[in-house]
C-alpha cells in the first residue's frame, strides 16, 4: 500500500532515479528469493562507485504511532539514507540534498529528511520503493512517499565536516572524507556514544573544462577559459563511531557574538558545520545580520507600509496645497484693498484740482519766467567764478599826479 508523507519526504529516492536511471531491481515485484528477503546490511551497494544505501541503527529515535495520543512510541528502528552521485558526476547527494563538493548554507544548510525503517528491512522492500518512486502520484508535485514498509520519518539534526584525505600535484587523483553525524530531531537528541555515523570517501578525477567567458566590452568576442572540475565517484561508505561530543554550550564572548552577528561561525575547520533547525530558519540562522534583513524583507507588511507612507505624503501634499490656496486669497484680498484705495486717491487727487481752480490759485498775470524766458530764480547749473587769464594784465600806469597850483 501506497503511503504519501509529508511534502519533505517525498524527493527520498525520487532524485535516485534520475542520478542513475539503470538501477538494478531484480528484487521488485514480489521475489521471494532468499537473497532478496535477507535484511539489507549495514552499507548496500546497489551501483558501485554511484549509488549506496546505509541502514543506521537509531536507538533513540522515537517512532511515530498514529495509534497513541501522544504519537510517538519507543522501538527498534533504523534511518535509512541513499548517497548517490549526480548524473553530471560533479555532485555527491546524501538523501537527494548535495553534500560535497560543498554544503551550501545560503539561506539555511539543506534540510534534510530520512525515513525509518525496521531493522529487518529487505533488499526487496528497497527495490519495491525505488520501482514505486518511479511511478506519478497524485499529491506532492507528482511524488510519491515509497518507503515501505516504513516506520515514519524524521527531520535531522546533524554535525558535517567534510577534510581532503590525498592530493599529489603529480597525479590528477585526490580524495576527500566526508562525515555525517545524525544529531537529533526536532523532538528528541540522539546522544548516546554508541550510536554510529556515516562516513563517505570520494575520489576526483581532475579536468579542465572550457567555458566561454564574455568580455565587459560589447566590442571584444568572447574567450575561451579552462576550469578545473572533478569527475567524482564515490569510493566508499562505512558506519564508524561518532565524533560529535554534544558540548555543554557557555555564554559567548563579545567577540564570539560579533562573528556570529555576521554568520562567521557556521563552518569551521574542515569544512565542520553543525546544524540544528530549531536555530534557523528560511532566512538564516537566528541572530544574525542576513536573518534579520530577510526578515524586514519578507515578513514586514510591505502593503500596509506603503498605505501609511503613501497618506502621510498625500496629506502633506494637500495641506501644501491648503496652504498655498490661502495665501492666495491672502493676496487678492490685500489687492483688492489696496485697487479700492487707488480709487480713492485718484477721486481726492480730482477734487483738490477743483477746488484749485475755483479759489484762483494760479492768477493770469503771475508769470514764473521773464519775457525772455530767463530764469532768474532756481537754476541747476552751479555758480563759478570766470577763469583767470593766461597771461597777466599788463600794468595801467598810475594817472599823473595833478599839480596843485599854490
Amino acid at each position: 500500500m501506497r503511503f504519501l508523507g509529508l511534502s519533505l519526504a517525498v524527493a527520498f529516492l525520487s532524485s535516485l532515479i534520475a542520478a542513475s536511471p539503470d538501477l538494478p531491481l531484480d528484487c521488485a515485484n514480489g521475489n521471494a528469493t532468499k537473497t532478496c528477503q535477507e535484511p539489507l546490511g549495514a552499507v548496500t551497494t546497489v551501483v558501485p562507485a554511484s549509488f549506496y544505501v546505509a541502514k543506521l541503527p537509531c536507538p533513540d529515535c522515537l517512532i511515530n504511532d498514529r495509534t497513541r495520543n501522544s504519537g510517538y512510541t519507543e522501538g527498534e528502528n533504523d534511518l535509512l539514507f541513499n548517497i548517490s552521485r549526480s548524473r553530471n558526476r560533479n555532485y555527491v547527494l546524501l538523501n537527494g540534498k548535495q553534500i560535497f563538493p560543498t554544503l551550501a548554507t545560503s539561506p539555511h544548510p539543506p534540510i534534510i529528511f530520512t525515513a525509518q525503517v525496521a531493522p529487518n528491512y529487505t533488499r526487496a522492500n528497497l527495490d519495491d520503493s525505488i520501482a514505486c518512486s518511479e511511478e506519478v502520484c497524485r499529491n506532492f508535485g507528482g511524488r510519491c512517499w515509497c518507503i515501505e514498509p516504513s516506520l515514519g520519518g524524521v527531520l535531522l539534526d546533524y554535525d558535517y565536516s567534510v577534510k581532503l584525505l590525498e592530493s599529489d600535484s603529480k597525479t590528477p587523483v585526490e580524495k576527500w572524507e566526508v562525515t555525517f553525524d545524525a544529531l537529533g530531531d526536532p523532538v528528541v537528541a540522539f546522544n548516546r556514544s554508541d550510536q554510529l555515523m556515516l562516513r563517505i570517501t570520494v575520489e576526483g578525477y581532475k579536468t579542465m573544462f572550457e567555458t566561454l567567458r564574455v568580455e565587459a566590452s560589447l566590442f571584444e568576442p568572447a574567450k575561451s577559459v579552462f576550469e578545473m572540475k572533478y569527475d567524482l565517484k564515490i569510493a566508499s561508505v562505512e558506519l564508524v563511531k561518532r565524533s560529535h561530543t554534544f558540548p555543554s554550550r557557555g555564554p559567548r564572548t563579545v567577540w564570539a557574538k560579533v562573528r556570529h552577528f555576521f554568520g562567521s561561525d557556521i563552518v569551521g575547520e574542515n569544512g565542520h558545520i553543525v546544524y540544528h533547525d530549531a536555530e534557523w530558519d528560511a532566512y538564516g540562522q537566528y541572530g544574525t545580520l542576513k536573518n534579520e534583513f530577510g526578515k524586514i524583507v519578507h515578513d514586514w507588511p510591505w502593503d500596509i507600509v506603503f498605505i501609511v507612507i503613501g497618506s502621510v505624503l498625500g496629506g502633506a501634499l494637500v495641506l501644501y496645497a491648503i496652504y498655498r490656496l490661502a495665501l492666495l486669497v491672502m493676496q487678492q484680498r490685500e489687492l483688492a484693498r489696496w485697487d479700492g484705495m487707488d480709487a480713492v486717491w485718484e477721486r481726492l487727487r480730482e477734487e483738490r484740482s477743483d477746488e484749485d481752480e475755483g479759489d484762483g490759485l494760479l492768477e493770469e498775470g503771475y508769470r514764473d519766467y521773464a519775457d525772455d524766458d530767463t530764469l532768474y530764480g532756481y537754476t541747476d547749473e552751479v555758480i563759478a567764478n570766470k577763469p583767470l587769464p593766461a597771461k597777466p594784465l599788463p600794468e595801467k600806469p598810475l594817472p599823473a599826479i595833478p599839480l596843485i597850483d599854490a
